[in-house]
């Protein structure tokens, strides 16, 4: 949300961190479209991805404060900024890389702007579009907005494609390739 100093470059686009960068990677990866830092009144985000219902994404911005679900510790400056923004849709905070809980792989935690909902992003494939996705506040899937529930997919599968995001924003290939928004 603040200008940092320029760390990452994937793709001919130079991010304020690298994690953003490979946050970015891991998308194009799961075939998650995006924008990076997009500009809406009262807030900078991180990303928003293109889903049918566009989601705020705030990269890294929290540390895990206990057991899930709902223990994760977002600053408040956060989500000040998102809900006095003029963003008026659901908001996710994803955090250093993916977590294990159990038997799920978990990216982050997502919100709805009026408070009404707070959840883990918990990462399956979906049983209608076969996407790797997760469910939105209203329990539909991010990609195709079916209510079919999901297929958890491995932390190790999901790992590996985020240990490789890593790696492509460090390969010559993938940080100078040219991305259309």
């Amino acid at each position: 949300m603040f200008a940092l100093k320029y760390q990452g470059l994937y793709k001919r686009i130079r991010f304020s961190l690298t994690l953003e960068a490979q946050w970015a990677a891991f998308f194009d990866m799961v075939e998650w479209p995006w924008r990076y830092n997009p500009p809406i009144e009262g807030c900078i985000p991180s990303f928003i991805l293109d889903f049918p219902s566009p989601l705020l994404v705030e990269a890294g911005a929290f540390a895990r404060s206990g057991k899930f679900p709902n223990e994760w510790a977002i600053p408040q400056y956060v989500e000040d900024q998102i809900r006095s923004s003029r963003w008026g849709g659901d908001y996710a905070v994803f955090g250093q890389s993916p977590v294990q809980d159990g038997g799920r792989t978990l990216l982050g935690v997502l919100c709805s702007k009026d408070s009404s909902y707070r959840g883990d992003v918990a990462v399956h494939t979906c049983t209608c579009c076969r996407q790797w996705a997760f469910h939105t506040p209203r329990g539909a899937c991010c990609l195709c907005g079916a209510s079919a529930a999901g297929l958890a997919l491995s932390f190790e599968r999901v790992n590996v494609n985020w240990r490789e995001a890593g790696i492509r924003i460090t390969e010559r290939k993938y940080r100078t390739k040219h991305h259309v928004l």
